[in-house]
């Protein structure tokens, strides 16, 4: 699980060892004035898109993926985690997706974060 927080004005999502090779990525450092929404959507798990560089199995996905024609960052267990959408402008992602533990408690601690910028 990626280590995320919320501090200096920017949502860090740092990325380590197996999961920057699974992601093709080292991780994200997002502004929040970049942010314009975050919210849970149990719905997502049933259509991320199209895979781009990273990984995708049935139940796992970690990387960008392409859905509509827009690029995003996904990082989650789509089957066991509380998926947090957090939309963005002005940046190479239209949004990020990421799986939380914890469930619905600890997804809605993130996006208060995020929401009280």
């Amino acid at each position: 699980m990626p280590t995320i927080s919320v501090h200096d004005g920017s949502l860090q999502i740092e990325l380590r060892g197996v999961e920057q090779f699974l992601s093709f990525s080292r991780g994200l450092n997002i502004p929040l004035s970049h942010i314009t929404g975050a919210s849970i959507d149990e719905t997502v798990r049933k259509d991320i898109g199209w895979r781009g560089a990273g990984t995708g199995t049935i139940n796992f996905a970690a990387g960008t993926f392409i859905k509509k024609g827009k690029r995003q960052f996904v990082y989650a267990n789509v089957k066991k985690q509380t998926p947090v959408i957090i939309d963005l402008c002005d940046e190479k992602f239209h949004r990020i997706i990421l799986g939380i533990d914890g469930g619905r408690p600890a997804a809605q601690a993130l996006i208060d974060q995020l929401n009280a910028r």
